[in-house]
């Protein structure tokens, strides 16, 4: 303290006589002077002394640095005095928790959450734009701090209330062989991409109000189209047809955000770009330049890669099965076999009006997927293969997470065949993972999952559960010598909890978990045909119009409290028991246990 004293008052300007003096203005003006001798420091009853001294004037000052250090110092007295009426109160054994106990430690402001700052960031940058604009809709969507793969956090909405409730819009997109036909005499190519082409139109007055979301600093709605919306891509793809109508199939291919410019020779090129560019600059939409290729002879669009010689398959998309390892043995034949397979007929053209579909499956250190379209013979024909090796981070996800992954790798993989489909009808993801069908209805996403929806929004699919053993292609394609996991920890994976799933959807996982202990699933298969004529009879009509209102009809079968009802028909029951006690996987319980595994299904 004297230290800080000393400097302060060495610096004081100190006269020897005043440069000018005006009494009425009460204002002295001195020379720029030093004091040639240090000014001692007196103590507070010396102070009061020269205060009390009519002969002399005193001049004050305060200096912040002495109530700074007095505050700390009756903060410092304060928390002792907590403390010590903390320890009073609190049982010796827990003192080393005291500072659960600490109000002076309530009073303080929290940390600053991690997403908060993105948060407030995105809030005011587009508050600044004029992108959202305060709401007082009587409804919002909350929003989802999603973490980018670059780093650093993205902002989302989560608008998947909102889209259950939207009327899709259908507006055809490009054909893929269409677009092959049109560019079939192109030598010449320059690709576009455009940026953040969303944010380009505006949101009308009747439905802005609808995107309305809700966040710590407010409730905000936009006025411009949001990213996440399902009518998001139909209704920029409708944009872009309008802007360039007259320039579509002549020289210029518009999927969505991507754009293609083809022609047959450098100079009309040039000319096709500047009409594309300058059409850009007319209507405010921008180009990100980093996505952008000039006169190019090759280039990658649509999954393909077109070159003036004609139309390639992307190496990607075969090189699943061109690559598969075999001994020497069979070696002759299976590169047969992998040539047909990567040639025409077997992998058919793909045809937005056709019924689609997507199956999928992950082990423990592949994903895989395979495109199919029901043809006009009535069979499934495959359109494409694909594989991928998990990451280090992707080997330690769950179960469930693992085939999720593989159905966003093939989305991804697929994206212009899935969007661009011209049917009514969504098409169909089949899974071996029966926890996937609840996926789009989870009511708390992790950040990984954050990301993964704001991606699905732009598909109109259904997810259903088939069988592992019937989900031979795309779990065959995660079964390839040399890419399974290594040095994996093979924890136990726990799926979603029973109590979250409905009554029946319970009945038919319970007797598919059971099926799959006992083998064969032949009692299964007799159970229920037996509950299902006993259902017809009369005995099923008594207990149903009973007094006991635990007898319920489902489906053609008779349950109780939700069990599956096993008749009392021969050895049927003592046949389900024993069915039940012999696998390995039950460990071979006790007559107790036995019963009780059985009564958790069946009744």
């Amino acid at each position: 303290m004297r230290k800080g004293f000393n400097e302060a008052i060495n610096k004081a300007v100190i006269p020897k006589k005043p440069e000018s003096f005006t009494k009425k203005a009460k204002r002295v003006r001195f020379q720029d002077q030093y004091p040639e001798t240090d000014i001692a420091l007196i103590g507070a009853a010396g102070f009061a002394r020269h205060i009390r001294d009519k002969e002399s004037e005193t001049f004050v000052t305060s200096l912040s640095e002495l109530e700074k250090a007095i505050e700390d110092k009756r903060q410092l007295d304060d928390a002792d005095s907590e403390a010590q009426e903390i320890k009073e109160q609190l049982p010796e054994r827990y003192h080393e928790f005291a500072d659960v106990f600490s109000k002076i430690k309530s009073d303080e402001l929290p940390e600053r959450k991690e997403y908060d700052h993105p948060a407030k960031e995105y809030i005011m940058e587009n508050l600044d734009k004029g992108f959202i604009v305060p709401s007082n809709a009587p409804f919002a969507s909350p929003i989802l701090m999603a973490k980018k793969p670059g780093g650093g956090l993205r902002f989302c909405v989560d608008f998947r209330k909102l889209n259950k409730l939207t009327k899709k819009d259908r507006y055809p997109l490009p054909l893929i062989d269409e677009v092959f036909e049109r560019i079939s005499q192109a030598k010449i190519f320059t690709k576009l991409d455009i940026r953040q082409g969303f944010h380009c139109i505006r949101m009308h007055k009747d439905s802005s109000d609808l995107t309305t979301f809700r966040c710590r600093y407010g409730t905000f709605k936009y006025g411009v189209m949001p990213f996440g919306l399902t009518n998001g891509p139909a209704t920029f793809q409708r944009l872009i047809n309008d802007i360039f109508i007259d320039c579509l199939d002549k020289f210029l291919i518009a999927f969505i955000d991507d754009l293609l410019i083809y022609s047959e020779n450098a100079t009309e090129h040039e000319i096709h770009v500047r009409t594309v560019l300058q059409r850009l600059r007319d209507t405010g939409l921008q180009a990100s330049i980093k996505k952008c290729e000039f006169h190019v002879t090759t280039t990658k669009y649509l999954g393909f890669i077109i070159t003036p010689e004609g139309i390639k398959v992307d190496p990607v998309k075969v090189e699943t099965v061109l690559s598969w390892k075999t001994s020497t043995t069979c070696k002759e034949a299976l590169e047969k076999l992998k040539t047909a397979l990567a040639l025409a007929p077997v992998l058919v053209h793909y045809d937005p009006s056709r019924p689609t579909r997507v199956e999928t499956d992950a082990s423990d250190g592949v994903v895989a997927a395979v495109l199919s379209q029901l043809c006009e013979d009535g069979n499934w024909h495959l359109v494409g293969y694909y594989s991928a090796s998990m990451s280090s981070a992707e080997h330690n996800y769950d179960i469930h997470n693992k085939e999720m992954l593989a159905i966003i790798k093939a989305f991804r993989e697929w994206r212009p065949e899935l969007i661009g489909l011209q049917r009514q009808e969504s098409f169909e993801v089949l899974t071996d993972h029966r926890a996937l069908e609840y996926f789009m209805t989870t009511k708390v996403l992790s950040a990984r999952q954050a990301r993964w929806y704001e991606f699905l929004q732009e598909f109109h699919f259904v997810l259903r559960y088939r069988p592992g053993k019937a989900n031979v292609l795309a779990d065959t394609l995660t079964r390839r010598e040399g890419e399974e996991a290594r040095n994996l920890d093979h924890r136990n994976l726990v799926l979603l909890p029973a109590g979250v799933l409905d009554e029946q959807i319970q009945i038919e996982l319970a007797i598919m978990e059971l099926q799959g202990a006992i083998g064969t699933g032949d009692i299964i298969y007799r159970v229920l045909e037996t509950n299902e004529k006993f259902v017809a009879g009369p005995e099923a009509r008594r207990r149903l119009d009973g007094k006991d209102l635990g007898w319920h009809e489902e489906n053609g079968r008779l349950l109780y409290k939700g069990r599956l009802y096993v008749p009392d028909d021969g050895d049927l029951r003592a046949r389900l028991l024993d069915e039940v006690h012999r696998p390995p996987l039950t460990a071979h319980p006790g007559r107790d246990k036995t019963k009780k595994i059985v009564k958790e299904r069946f009744y």
